[in-house]
């Protein structure tokens, strides 16, 4: 009696052919991916570019930021980067929506310098700064040291600080809103170290160690922890969602309505 154990039937060998086809999807998914990166970072660089065009031509952004600020006439300011720029419904305050005057790519360096040279109109006014993850995403790029980049950051937001309640204003700076999810095409140049960053320098403003405390408003419980801005929160890298910019508006709303604390 044959007493060997069954065998087990052998894996049904690839058609013809197969192994070619296969190939030539993986080649093609590995050109996809590398099309999309390059494209991804040509249009960063080309947009990089434009912002270092529009920089030489006009240092401070004094092409948009004083004719906005002149207009303007609430007695509430937003102030800042492209998440001014884009803000979504603002905050009320008193009946009265706050005025935004926001520019893309403004970094804290170029906003320090804008309203030292004095912008008119702004005593009596309580004003919201949003700057510096621009400033902090040239970490990943720039030949600057992280030391370098991060002091010039602290610096700038006291300027900022200092300047605008020279001139009369109540300033008010808001904690840097974190990044949303990161593009696969950027995550070469945005580094770990830009997330870290943007959580550092808002734990120094929370703590009162860049400008005093009284004169921050925390938003780091709302759209975002430390590891970035929250997913349903996030409209981009960069962009917030109309929720987003709603939770803030009334967080904003809610500290404004209360009197001024002891040294804003």
């Amino acid at each position: 009696m044959d007493q060997r154990p069954p065998t087990t039937p052998n894996a049904p060998e690839a058609e013809p052919g197969t192994r070619p086809v296969l190939l030539g999807v993986v080649f093609v998914g590995l050109l996809c991916g590398f099309i999309g990166v390059f494209v991804g970072l040509t249009i960063g660089g080309l947009r990089e570019l434009r912002n270092t065009a529009e920089l030489r031509a006009d240092p401070l952004g004094t092409g948009v930021l004083v004719p906005a600020l002149e207009a303007s006439d609430s007695p509430v300011l937003l102030l800042g980067d492209s998440r001014v720029a884009d803000w979504s419904p603002r905050p009320t305050i008193d009946g009265m929506e706050a005025d935004a005057v926001g520019l893309p790519g403004l970094t804290a360096a170029q906003l320090a310098a804008a309203v030292s040279a004095r912008p008119p109109g702004l005593t009596g006014r309580t004003v919201l700064v949003q700057v510096g993850v621009n400033d902090l995403k040239a970490l990943g790029y720039t030949d600057r040291s992280p030391d370098e980049v991060l002091g010039a950051l602290r610096a700038n937001l006291r300027t900022i600080h200092e300047a605008l309640a020279a001139q009369g204003a109540r300033p008010l700076v808001l904690t840097i809103v974190p990044p949303g999810p990161v593009p696969f095409s950027r995550r070469f140049i945005w580094t770990e170290l830009i997330d870290r960053s943007v959580a550092g320098i808002n734990r120094e403003l929370a703590e009162g160690s860049i400008v005093p405390a009284s004169g921050v408003i925390d938003l780091r419980d709302l759209v975002g922890a430390e590891d970035g801005l929250l997913p349903e929160f996030a409209a981009g890298a960069l962009e917030l969602t109309p929720e987003g910019y709603q939770l803030i508006s009334d967080r904003l709303a809610e500290r404004l309505a209360t009197p001024p604390a002891s040294g804003e």
